[in-house]
């Protein structure tokens, strides 16, 4: 994996359908998205929000977005790491303007 996108949550689940649907708008051919509920109330669910083939969620016990962003840069098996809050909706152009920096 080139990216890994971070994104915790917790009681946002409006907010993060913005998110993904903004992030499943790009060329994810070499990204991995990784989301973070972190003790939301209901759960946070994926279903009807995104391609599960890019997007893994994890659940936590409620320890705060730091915390949740430390765990989820421990899961990234990407070589660059983005940090997205779920109330943000990434650029269009996000990810292909940072494979141009990189090449």
């Amino acid at each position: 994996m080139l990216f890994s996108v971070l994104i915790p949550v917790r009681d946002d689940a409006g907010n993060l359908a913005h998110c993904l649907r903004s992030l499943a708008a790009q060329d994810l051919r070499d990204c991995e998205i990784l989301v973070a509920d972190d003790g939301s109330q209901p759960p946070v669910t994926l279903e009807g929000l995104s391609d599960p083939e890019h997007v893994r969620l994890f659940r936590l016990p409620g320890r705060g977005p730091a915390a949740a962003r430390n765990f989820l840069a421990l899961q990234a098996t990407g070589d660059y790491l983005f940090f997205l809050d779920a109330d943000t909706q990434a650029n269009p152009l996000l990810l292909q303007r940072a494979r141009r920096v990189i090449a």
